[in-house]
């Protein structure tokens, strides 16, 4: 008599993968869309962040799409997990939100940290890596959000930036091209030479506002850009050294830098995960 085979071991079921959605909350629009512009993370259609906030004071505030939905950005994942603080709270002063994203084959796993006592804990959450990178990529193209001012802006960047050779013989680099307004456009450059030591140094910046109207911002960006293109930035119409730009740079909101006043800035907050308790710049 022949015995029967043993059965194969059973195998555990795969955890649950989740879908990702990146939301653009725009509250202020249309009358002040640059107000508390802000993504949200939409996991299986929920907003876990509203979920876990539902009883608590404060409620969490994410960061500015201008800042977050950026090419290798803070959502990136990769196989070195890195550690961001996805929101504050409203008020400015209680815990954060901190999420450590990794990457594992083909999932990316985000770890929530709530850091205040008056909400609930965030479970983790598992994406299929594909659809995750398909999702940052879609978010990070939807300028449905724009107000026309911010499609100037971000139009003269991209075209700006694609002229490389036209920024090397200058001897120039964008720092950053923004608006927090209806009429006009912030720009701010940095001019840099080789110094005896090799190194490259910034010798000067130079910054000025650009006039916007109710029109077609693809003309406009075209025709600011050309402006730029046709010699060197310095001279361009409406440039101005650092001393006179420092003036009219107040004339976009938040000393015209950090383009969302409330959310947090990502470049502050990324550090290694094995860097918990570490305070920015200390890693």
């Amino acid at each position: 008599m022949t015995s029967s085979p043993a059965p194969l071991p059973s195998e555990s079921p795969a955890p649950a993968r989740h879908r990702l959605r990146i939301r653009i909350i725009n509250s202020g629009f249309p009358a002040d869309p640059w107000e508390d512009i802000q993504i949200r993370p939409l996991i299986d259609g929920v907003d876990l962040l509203e979920d876990a906030f539902e009883f608590a004071e404060h409620q969490p505030v994410c960061g500015d799409p201008r800042l977050w939905l950026v090419p290798e950005g803070p959502l990136t994942a990769r196989e070195q997990p890195h550690r961001v603080q996805l929101a504050d709270q409203d008020c400015g002063c209680h815990g954060a939100v901190m999420l450590t994203i990794r990457r594992d084959g083909d999932t990316v796993l985000w770890t929530w940290q709530v850091e205040t006592e008056d909400a609930r804990p965030i479970p983790e959450s598992r994406f299929d890596a594909e659809q995750y990178d398909a999702e940052l990529e879609r978010a990070a193209c939807d300028f449905g959000w724009e107000w026309p001012a911010q499609t100037v802006a971000r139009l003269l960047g991209d075209t700006l930036r694609s002229h490389t050779s036209w920024l090397e013989r200058w001897s120039c680099g964008i720092d950053d091209i923004w608006t927090n307004c209806h009429d006009h456009v912030c720009i701010r450059f940095s001019s840099t030479e080789v110094d005896a030591d090799g190194r490259l140094v910034c010798v000067e910046t130079f910054s000025g506002t650009l006039p916007v109207i109710n029109a077609d911002p693809v003309r406009q960006a075209q025709s600011l850009a050309a402006r730029f293109l046709a010699g060197d930035p310095r001279k361009a119409e409406g440039m101005h050294a650092d001393d006179q730009a420092e003036k009219l740079a107040h004339g976009c909101e938040n000393d015209g830098y950090s383009p969302h006043s409330n959310g947090p800035v990502p470049s502050e907050y990324r550090m290694p995960a094995d860097t918990v308790g570490t305070a920015p710049g200390e890693a």
